[in-house]
């Protein structure tokens, strides 16, 4: 690859065909913009990941058909995308407390927040979602007894 000017730009680095690698554990120092207005801990950026889980429901009773999971990680954000059918459910849960696990990434407990959401195919919220612990997530929903199809979308603090 090669490094040179952008055109005229002034104080500008061109990067032809290639990426840019950092040593682990360095990131992109934004400190120059220093402007926050709050209690700032970091203007480094550390860390971005897109990739694939396999999360899990608990269920009593009942199977898997598609158990389908996607996450993005920003720095110590992450956010998951799951799809997750049941099939062959023996009974209804009413409302229940279901566990999802097989995040990703642990969840920093200390937040004790997530963001999340749980909805049939249909569109219908069947619950949303608070913290379990570091590697699970509790939502409380209802599960029919019969074949449904379950789509959440999550974001914690790592």
């Amino acid at each position: 690859g090669v490094i040179g000017s952008a055109g005229s730009k002034s104080g500008v680095i061109g990067i032809i065909s290639q990426n840019i690698a950092l040593s682990s554990g360095k990131g992109i120092d934004f400190g120059a913009t220093a402007n926050s207005s709050g209690t700032m801990t970091s203007e480094v950026f550390t860390d971005y990941e897109e990739g694939e889980f396999t999360p899990d429901l608990d269920l009593s009773g009942g199977d898997y058909g598609t158990r389908y999971g996607r996450y993005i990680r920003i720095g110590n954000t992450v956010n998951i995308w799951t799809r997750i059918t049941v099939t062959g459910h023996s009974s209804a849960t009413g409302t229940a407390n279901h566990v999802l696990s097989g995040l990703p990434f642990n969840i920093d407990t200390e937040a004790q927040f997530v963001f999340g959401i749980f909805k049939t195919a249909a569109g219908a919220n069947v619950g949303e979602g608070t913290v379990n612990n570091s590697t699970t997530i509790l939502y409380r929903a209802a599960i029919p007894n019969s074949e449904a199809t379950y789509y959440g979308n999550v974001t914690y603090k790592i």
